[in-house]
């Protein structure tokens, strides 16, 4: 998923990443009223949609701020296809969730 979404090519849609972070602002405040641990990494937007990877303490968080996620407004509101990674396990015990929000049909 994150290789083919790369592999692309450069995001040209000047709102694009505007409009993910602003989906991540959202994702941010909905883990911090759940108080989910749920750390936000770095946008990264190409031609195909938008990547972004969430950290996360236990399996347990990873699937309750998963389903917070999916359920949110925000999420529906997103007009392109959406897909989450299978949960990885780091070295530091915690779990890595990749989240691929694809570039809008409409633009």
């Amino acid at each position: 998923m994150r290789d083919r979404v790369r592999s692309s090519g450069p995001d040209t849609d000047p709102r694009l990443l505007g409009d993910a972070r602003a989906l991540g602002a959202a994702f941010g405040d909905l883990a911090d009223r759940a108080r989910v641990d749920a750390r936000l990494g770095e946008w990264e937007c190409y031609a195909e949609g938008c990547l972004i990877t969430f950290v996360q303490r236990s399996r347990e968080d990873v699937e309750r701020f998963g389903d917070l996620v999916a359920g949110s407004p925000p999420f529906a509101a997103w007009q392109g296809a959406k897909m989450r990674s299978l949960p990885v396990p780091r070295e530091d015990g915690a779990y890595e969730v990749t989240w691929l929000f694809s570039k809008p049909a409409s633009r």
